[in-house]
């Protein structure tokens, strides 16, 4: 299969630079890039794991129902989604260290403006702008990770990216939790801005430039145009971002049905939902570890069967919780760490095996599969929150067919793709 190709050549001075990045790559760490980039995916969690132990109060703050506090996660997701179609053509066009400066002085300018508003239309209007903000983060990072390595080596260092954004995962959840018992409800957002603005200087004086030759064309609409189809016609890239994009369903049913039950349903306080919430990045940290320690040594679709087969696993038991009546939050949070296992195991190599064709388009194809990835979760958040009865039971059935579906599109697409007889039509 061969890589899409831009429009244009490498001139010797963008040789030069490619030999640059390379060097770049030998003589800095793995976990150098996988801290720097780290820094950068951690502000999606930051954006919303911090704020859930806090949306009752930010509800009473505007004398409006704890829905109006979800109306505002909505509209994060919603930015997120959206935000998601244009990083990765900017940062073809402009490089990514410009982007990733300007993406995250949006997310500071942002969280700070929430915090000192007292209009709530505002608010819903910044979280937009937040969540479009913070969607770089994954969009860039993969980006920047394709520049510098590709399959294997690229799985092996998203497998780290994501395991030091998992230390934020468990750091989230209680300090969210802290923050909901001892401060009012705008402390969830200076916190984030701080952070913002901390990681803003990290990049302006510690990161370099990763791309080698920028693309004049990449956010033209046409020329745009043209490279996304050609990229969403890929049955490479198709088949590893439904595979991940199926896991990522049932992430999204969790994350916007989980808090509702947890506080509303079980009566779970700020400060239990906080370690409870805590103990789901133990799977994923475990997953990721997983990753990258044998990233190297495995061949990805070990990965891809232990994390779909822990996956469908994880939802088909809390799904039987849910059948069972079990009224415990504990059958709710339990089955998500396997579930959090497999997905660690299983992203790296979807977003390896979905970017690996595209290595001088890696940011728009970066930007593709996560707004692919958005959209499906986006649109069962709402069919749950149609369905909603007050029981696990239509987040249960959301987990485990994410699950099932996961596994089967792994089996038919990408494990038949690669079959000796398919890979010679591909």
């Amino acid at each position: 299969m061969k890589a899409l190709a831009p429009p244009y050549r490498l001139d010797q001075a963008a040789l030069t630079q490619q030999s640059s990045v390379l060097l770049m790559a030998t003589r800095r760490s793995f976990m150098f890039y996988a801290v720097m980039l780290g820094i950068l995916t951690m502000m999606m969690p930051m954006g919303t794991d911090i704020f859930l132990a806090s949306m009752p109060a930010f509800a009473r703050g505007y004398g409006m129902p704890v829905s109006a506090a979800e109306l505002t996660l909505a509209a994060f997701f919603a930015g997120n989604a959206f935000g998601q179609i244009f990083w990765g053509p900017l940062s073809d066009r402009f490089g990514r260290k410009p982007i990733i400066v300007i993406a995250v002085a949006a997310y500071f300018l942002a969280a700070m403006a929430i915090a000192l508003s007292d209009n709530f239309t505002l608010v819903v209007i910044l979280r937009v702008v937040q969540g479009a903000a913070a969607s770089s983060g994954r969009i860039l990072a993969n980006a920047v990770s394709r520049d510098l390595y590709d399959r294997d080596k690229l799985a092996q260092l998203i497998s780290f990216i994501m395991a030091t954004g998992a230390i934020s995962a468990i750091v989230t959840g209680p300090l969210g939790g802290f923050i909901a018992d001892h401060f009012d409800w705008q402390a969830a957002f200076i916190v984030p801005a701080v952070y913002a603005l901390v990681s803003l200087l990290v990049f302006v004086f510690y990161y370099d430039e990763t791309i080698v030759e920028r693309n004049p064309l990449a956010i033209r609409p046409l020329p745009m145009l043209t490279s996304i189809g050609e990229i969403a016609r890929n049955r490479v890239f198709v088949a590893y971002v439904l595979t991940s994009g199926c896991a990522m369903v049932g992430l999204s049913a969790f994350l916007n049905s989980g808090p509702g039950l947890l506080i509303g349903i079980y009566g779970v306080a700020p400060g239990t939902f906080g370690i409870l919430y805590a103990m789901l990045p133990v799977g994923f940290m475990a997953g990721s570890i997983l990753s990258a320690r044998y990233g190297g040594r495995w061949k990805s679709h070990t990965f891809l069967i232990i994390g779909t087969t822990s996956m469908t696993v994880a939802g088909l038991a809390m799904l039987a919780f849910a059948i069972f009546g079990l009224p415990d939050p504990r059958a709710m949070v339990l089955p998500m760490i396997p579930y959090l296992f497999g997905f660690a195991c299983i992203i790296p190599q979807c977003a390896s095996g979905a970017l690996t064709p595209f290595g001088r388009m890696a940011g728009t194809a970066s930007s593709l599969q996560g707004f692919t990835q958005s959209m499906m979760g986006a649109a069962v958040s709402v069919v749950l929150a149609l369905s909603a009865n007050g029981t696990l039971y239509p987040m249960g059935i959301a987990i485990a067919t994410s699950g099932i579906a996961s596994i089967a599109s792994y089996i038919i697409l990408v494990r038949r793709m690669h079959r000796p007889s398919a890979v010679k039509s591909v």
